[in-house]
């Protein structure tokens, strides 16, 4: 989702692309740098920052941080290993709160936007995704808090609930299974990539959205 969204946002003064070698974490909107983790600690995300030496607070207009973070269950709940369930609340969760943490302790407050992709089918729950759903249901409070404590500051952090799209995670289920879902939502068909760019700008753009989730899904939720 990432490589298909991150080249049609408006091009920012300083890119910094963060990866891991399963893909979890993305900072930013290009890959003019790039630098891939080997674990995702917040120590290890803080060095990255300070091998930029013009990736200062004060060097900047605004920092805007874009988390396309997520994988899903591959089986029922009771069937998870226990490394199954730290897996998911690894990537979907806690990857997301060092990384949030990593920007406020290197740069400081001060105009920040921070967006989390999520899902609507997370948000709904679903058969197979238990873990999924959780973990995504936990960044709807995260936001709440961070936006809280910060807000005041030029803070602001968001999650953005996507529908079903061409790209990503969905390339991974049956045919069949995939139309039965975009068949729930209003329009009946898959978002478009340009729906979601835009969604994103406005997260960015607009000051007066702070803690929230934002709907991005045809009318599935």
């Amino acid at each position: 989702m990432a490589q298909a969204i991150l080249p049609r946002l408006k091009p920012f003064d300083v890119s910094l692309l963060l990866t891991t070698k399963s893909g979890n974490i993305d900072l930013a909107s290009g890959n003019e740098k790039m630098a891939e983790l080997t674990e995702v600690t917040v120590d290890e995300i803080i060095g990255e920052f300070m091998k930029l030496p013009s990736l200062k607070r004060s060097d900047l207009s605004e920092i805007v941080v874009i988390s396309f973070v997520g994988i899903s269950d591959d089986q029922i709940f009771k069937n998870l290993s226990t490394e199954g369930i730290d897996r998911l609340i690894d990537i979907n969760f806690r990857s997301n709160t060092y990384l949030t943490s990593a920007v406020l302790k290197h740069f400081g407050v001060g105009p920040t936007s921070i967006t989390f992709i999520s899902s609507s089918r997370a948000l709904l729950g679903d058969r197979g995704l238990t873990m999924y759903s959780a973990t995504k249901h936990a960044l709807n409070g995260f936001v709440k808090g961070v936006s809280l404590e910060y807000g005041r500051f030029g803070v602001r952090a968001n999650v953005l609930s996507l529908g079903v799209a061409p790209v990503g995670l969905v390339n991974k289920v049956p045919e069949k299974r995939l139309n039965d879902i975009v068949k729930r939502s209003a329009t009946g068909k898959m978002i478009e990539i340009d729906s979601i760019v835009q969604s994103l700008e406005f997260l960015r753009t607009n000051e007066d959205v702070n803690g929230s989730v934002l709907f991005c899904d045809g009318g599935y939720f």
